[in-house]
């Protein structure tokens, strides 16, 4: 499954690159939206807040991708982790016997109507979870007082255009060395889900991946850009034929 997630990966980056590079004259206006609430629902709650203030993404920045950028603080509650025992994101394993915990953040997207436009769940991994794992494992690092930053991706057109609000929940397991899980959140996940899950992160990222591919091509049909739009076009049916070598 790393294979099929580092291929996808792979294609998406160098497809992206281009397509940014040959649209990179025309600028897009700065997307904001704000917290629903600065509470942090789920396992974690007591742990984080939300700083209460606008988030802004600019489709030109530093990433490869459009990124999201929401500022967590740590509260002065203890994290809830047994002392000598790993914490790693989810999506990470071992495979020694070890016992340890899995933990996350998921974000809800919403617009005005409170109708949900993209979600990532606090205990999805990969390509559907946050932007990065290491900024979980920043965000699992702060002091009481100090504030992180936890990134997701821009996943679909309708957030550069009608996302104004969002939530933040949270979630972690402990991942026994029998290969058991204690859950320690609402999350249904477990050990023996873990394909399903992946299948499932995989295809999010596949249709997330088209409705960009929609999205660049007005852009690049606005700029009679043909490379551009030949490029996504071929993009798209190699996307068709991955996503039906899944099934």
């Amino acid at each position: 499954m790393k294979t099929n997630n580092i291929f996808l990966i792979a294609v998406a980056t160098m497809l992206s690159l281009f397509i940014f590079t040959a649209c990179g004259e025309k600028k897009k206006d700065k997307i904001t939206m704000t917290p629903i609430t600065t509470e942090v629902s789920g396992a974690l709650s007591k742990c984080y807040e939300v700083v209460d203030e606008e988030c802004i993404v600019k489709l030109d920045g530093n990433e490869l991708f459009p990124v999201w950028r929401i500022k967590l603080l740590r509260t002065d509650a203890p994290l809830p982790f047994e002392a000598g025992i790993d914490i790693e994101p989810y999506g990470t394993f071992y495979t020694d016997g070890r016992s340890y915990y899995h933990a996350g953040f998921g974000i809800e997207i919403v617009d005005e109507e409170d109708y949900t436009i993209t979600e990532s769940k606090a205990t999805t991994g990969g390509t559907g979870g946050v932007y990065s794992s290491d900024d979980v494992k920043e965000i699992l690092k702060l002091k009481p007082g100090e504030v992180g930053t936890i990134r997701w991706s821009v996943k679909n057109e309708k957030e550069s255009t009608s996302a104004l609000k969002f939530r933040i929940s949270s979630a972690y397991d402990l991942v026994k060395g029998d290969g058991n899980t204690s859950s320690e959140s609402s999350s249904s996940y477990s050990s023996d889900d873990d394909d399903d899950l992946d299948l499932d992160d995989l295809d999010d990222a596949i249709e997330a991946s088209k409705k960009a591919m929609k999205a660049a091509s007005k852009a690049a049909k606005a700029t009679n850009n043909k490379d551009v739009k030949e490029a996504m076009d071929a993009y798209n049916d190699a996307l068709d034929a991955y996503s039906n070598m899944l099934k």
